[in-house]
Formats: C-alpha cells, sequence, structure tokens
C-alpha cells in the first residue's frame, strides 16, 4: 500500500486484516513516528500521546502476537 498525501496534519490508523485495510478511529491527539517487525510475534511501534494539553508522553509498544504491550 501507498500512501498519500492529502494536505491533512491529522494521522490515520489503519489495520490489515489480511484482506482488505481499515481506517479505525483516534483515541486522542499525538502520533505514531515508526513502526517495525521482525516475525507476526515481534513488532514494535514507538510515537508519542497527548497527556494534557500541549503535553506529550513517549509511547513505546510491542506486538507479541496477541497483544501490545507498554514498553
Amino acid at each position: 500500500m501507498v500512501a498519500r498525501s492529502t494536505g491533512s496534519a491529522t494521522p490515520m490508523i489503519l489495520h490489515w486484516n489480511g484482506t482488505n485495510w481499515t481506517q479505525l478511529p483516534r483515541a486522542n491527539r499525538g502520533g505514531l513516528n515508526g513502526v517495525a517487525a521482525t516475525s507476526a510475534t515481534n513488532a514494535w511501534a514507538v510515537g508519542q500521546i497527548e497527556v494534557r494539553r500541549d503535553i506529550y508522553k513517549i509511547l513505546i509498544l510491542q506486538w507479541n502476537g496477541t497483544t501490545w504491550k507498554r514498553r
């Protein structure tokens, strides 16, 4: 899949179910800076979440094949 800019500053969250992409709602402001996976049971996502107006926290998540866990 190739994502093209629409000029919007709002990031999208997309989910692949093996057949189709679906856009998911965003829970809060923040952003995803990168995702990397070495297997179906080891993936990492790094970004930030807004905890208060204009105050952000770094967010690191690891996928173990079943659930995402904060690190």
